[in-house]
């Protein structure tokens, strides 16, 4: 199995280890989820742990069964030459003994998750929930429909994966003119949860499904252009973003990103396209940080959710891209826009995966 992957300093993971009351949510990460890499040369781990009296790090292994940890002072050498060597580890949180003011740089350069001695309990393991009910109205002054919402908790990341099987099959006549339910509605959930800064390309993939065959070519290229378009004008950094539709989907309706698994039960046709901020349908929106559980006897992990899911996503963009490269974009169900020109996908969430 694909462990999370956390990557610390050697006293800093030592502090958490200790005080498994005010840490009990890192503790429980460490212990059963997670593969800990420390900034420490082998040679000095292999004498820390023969100090079997003494060691933390004896004590730790002692209590996983002699796994999930391990010396790479080599990566954190490689770290501080060139920052982005963390883009490589998409699954993967940072504790550094560095002060405050780097340790917020780095997460909103990297959209990634980087504590210091400092350390946030809680920060793997927040919920937002909300039930919409038909009918009822969105609005907060001349904020409407998806700009009223608001997430508690900042959402770090920097790649999110997308699959909805239904996303582009509703369509509104509004004042003469058809407009995609599915895909405006789309446009409001990402301005809610993207990063508002970031430093690096953000990585977004949507897979979905062309159920009805007189959705031609251009009309699906249509689709891409506006979300794409639209994209830019809502943050200023550079998002990477692919459309795949493929015949092998997954029926839930959920976004995975670095920290977060995000679920609409009955899909993005949420709001209204008229304008007046009112619920199309009955529908739930959740958003779960990936440790919300993390005691093993509490279930599965939202982790776990993304590590099964996104190689069965994975298999259907790899579907696509091999008809399309080897036949083009004909196939009602086979379509590619935004890809690379070897015909690949670029998020980096997909292909931390094998």
């Amino acid at each position: 199995m694909m462990k999370f992957q956390v990557y610390s300093e050697k006293d800093i993971f030592e502090n958490i280890w200790l005080d498994n009351v005010k840490y009990s949510n890192w503790n429980n990460i460490l212990k059963f989820h997670a593969d800990v890499y420390l900034n420490i040369s082998k040679q000095d781990f292999e004498a820390d742990i023969d100090d079997t009296e003494n060691s933390i790090l004896f004590q730790f292994l002692q209590a996983t069964g002699g796994k999930g940890l391990k010396d790479d002072e080599l990566f954190f050498i490689e770290f501080e030459k060139d920052n982005s060597v963390v883009l490589s580890s998409p699954l993967s949180v940072f504790f550094l003994n560095k002060d405050d003011s780097i340790i917020r740089e780095l997460s909103e350069k990297f959209g990634l998750i980087f504590q210091n001695e400092k350390i946030e309990d809680s920060l793997l393991s927040n919920t937002f929930f909300k039930n919409f009910k038909k009918g009822d109205v969105y609005k907060d002054g001349v904020a409407i429909s998806w700009e009223t919402l608001k997430i508690p908790f900042r959402l770090r990341m920097n790649s999110l994966v997308i699959t909805e099987e239904h996303l582009f099959h509703n369509e509104k006549n509004v004042r003469g003119i058809k407009v995609n339910v599915g895909l405006e509605n789309l446009l409001g959930f990402l301005n809610l949860v993207l990063p508002q800064n970031l430093g690096v390309d953000f990585h977004l993939v949507v897979v979905t499904e062309l159920k009805n065959a007189s959705v031609t070519e251009d009309i699906a290229k249509e689709y891409y252009d506006k979300i794409n378009t639209q994209l830019a004008t809502i943050r200023s950094y550079k998002i990477v973003f692919e459309l795949v539709f493929t015949n092998e989907t997954l029926h839930n309706r959920s976004a995975y990103s670095n920290y977060q698994v995000i679920t609409l039960d009955k899909g993005y046709k949420v709001f209204s396209v008229f304008g007046d901020g009112k619920v199309e349908e009955k529908n739930k929106l959740t958003v779960n940080q990936i440790f919300l559980v993390s005691k093993p006897d509490a279930g599965d992990t939202h982790y776990q959710e993304i590590i099964d899911d996104i190689p069965i996503i994975k298999k259907g963009i790899k579907n696509s891209t091999e008809y399309v490269k080897a036949k083009g974009n004909g196939f009602p169900n086979f379509k590619c826009f935004g890809i690379s020109s070897t015909f690949s996908i670029q998020n980096r969430l997909i292909n931390h995966f094998p």
